[in-house]
């Protein structure tokens, strides 16, 4: 393979989602190609080009510190995940995505702290741009039965950003945003619409599947409707109680999505997100927001939390979208190279 890495653009957006969270600027650095074969030296490389540009777009002095944590995901995708310094404070974090010896880009996240404020410069929050860095990209659908890269489990590994939400008091869920009619829905109300029962997959973007499982609740489809959507939505943002956010596109959400209030005759666990949470079985799980109490409808995309840390726009398990594309050369390939293998950095057991 030539090895090789051209930047094509780096940008900072504002990501008032993840405010509650510590992390309201996101970043990410595409590549017209990013080829670093075998070489974990040429991903390091690769960063610090990336951080050097994103130093002297965003006018503030930047250092990569320590390699922080470094994943073998789904089998085929090396994550490495490095922290960013300013001045000698925490500035946030940067992580490189790597499959089959290319570089799918860069991105990552900043501290409150790191910026000042500015006015964005468009409905997405773009704060600081240099060179060309596109929009979502999508890839196509690898075919076969089940998602590759994927191991049945018998049993629900338990996530939670936000820690495990209690159910205390009144539970309401709120649909606003681009709507006619914001709603504020209580448990009640989507107990008496929960009318579906569908039996489908959940898979895991670590690389687990649940398979067979039967999810019980609303129509999300249905529920929004309700709300009388606005022709210019086309992202929804599930929020949970706790603060975690996920976005997604609105016409896949609406196709297939549920507002669960039971799994396999069950109400839902606390664990599992009770009293209320997000399934869209084409979709990867972090998009199914446990603890639900928000629904919102916006017309650009903005980075809920795992697509501000590198996770991909749309999340569709059948294209093996793990990871944003911002690889131009792969981008108009439309798919993922082959060959992919574990590069573990040096000296990490």
């Amino acid at each position: 393979m030539n090895e090789r890495s051209e930047l094509s653009g780096c940008a900072v957006y504002h990501s008032p989602f993840n405010r509650p969270l510590g992390i309201p600027y996101s970043f990410e650095c595409a590549f017209t190609t990013a080829r670093v074969g075998d070489s974990y030296h040429n991903i390091v490389l690769a960063v610090q080009e990336s951080v050097g540009k994103l130093e002297e777009t965003i006018g503030v002095p930047l250092e990569i510190g320590g390699l922080e944590g470094w994943e073998y995901s789904g089998r085929m995708f090396n994550l490495y995940m490095y922290s960013l310094t300013s001045r000698g404070r925490r500035a946030g974090q940067i992580r490189a995505v790597e499959v089959a010896g290319h570089l799918l880009g860069a991105y990552g996240v900043l501290t409150a702290e790191t910026l000042r404020p500015v006015r964005p410069k468009n409905k997405r929050g773009l704060l600081y741009s240099w060179g060309y860095t596109p929009g979502p990209i999508y890839l196509r659908p690898v075919g076969g039965k089940e998602p590759p890269g994927q191991k049945v489990v018998s049993r629900n590994p338990i996530y939670a950003v936000e820690g495990i939400q209690d159910y205390v008091g009144e539970w309401a869920l709120r649909i606003e945003g681009l709507v006619e009619k914001p709603l504020h829905l209580t448990l009640e109300d989507l107990y008496r619409m929960a009318d579906e029962q569908r039996r489908a997959d959940f898979h895991c973007v670590t690389g687990w599947s649940l398979k067979g499982k039967m999810w019980e609740g609303a129509s999300l489809k249905e529920t929004i409707k309700l709300a009388r959507p606005k022709p210019g939505a086309r992202w929804l943002a599930a929020v949970s109680s706790g603060g975690y956010t996920a976005v997604m596109p609105l016409d896949i959400a609406l196709e297939s999505g549920l507002l669960v209030l039971k799994l396999d005759g069950k109400p839902l666990t606390r664990e599992m997100g009770a009293p209320l949470r997000l399934f869209v079985p084409e979709l990867y799980g972090w998009k199914h927001v446990k603890w639900l109490t928000r629904l919102v409808l916006l017309e650009e995309y903005t980075d809920g939390y795992w697509e501000a840390l590198a996770y991909h726009e749309r999340g569709l398990a059948a294209a093996i979208e793990r990871f944003k594309v911002r690889n131009l050369e792969i981008a108009e390939r439309g798919e993922l190279p082959e060959g992919a293998r574990m590069l573990k950095p040096p000296g990490l057991r």
